[in-house]
């Protein structure tokens, strides 16, 4: 066990191979859950912390947080550009 983590050392050992063990598709495999997971996972507190956003906002706040103002900026001035029915943003 580490600083960082509360897992003791021979579960992470075993762990280290059971993905060795699964090969490169699973654990792409297991990545991708994984990631898809944590962005439901942020995006559900969001919502959460912000009841009154719309789904669409929730997801700008999002982008706003992870990849900065600037460009969540470009993507709400983009939105003011169309009408609903040409763009939507939807979750993944």
């Amino acid at each position: 066990m580490n600083a960082l983590s509360d897992t003791p050392a021979k579960v992470l050992q075993a762990q280290a191979v059971l993905l060795r063990q699964a090969g490169p598709t699973r654990r792409a495999a297991l990545g991708l859950a994984m990631t898809t997971q944590a962005l439901a996972v942020s995006r559900r507190a969001l919502r959460q912390r912000h009841p009154e956003l719309s789904e669409q906002d929730v997801l700008l706040l999002w982008a706003e947080i992870h990849y900065g103002t600037v460009l969540a900026d470009r993507v709400r001035q983009h939105l003011a550009g169309q009408s609903a029915a040409q763009l939507t943003l939807t979750p993944p």
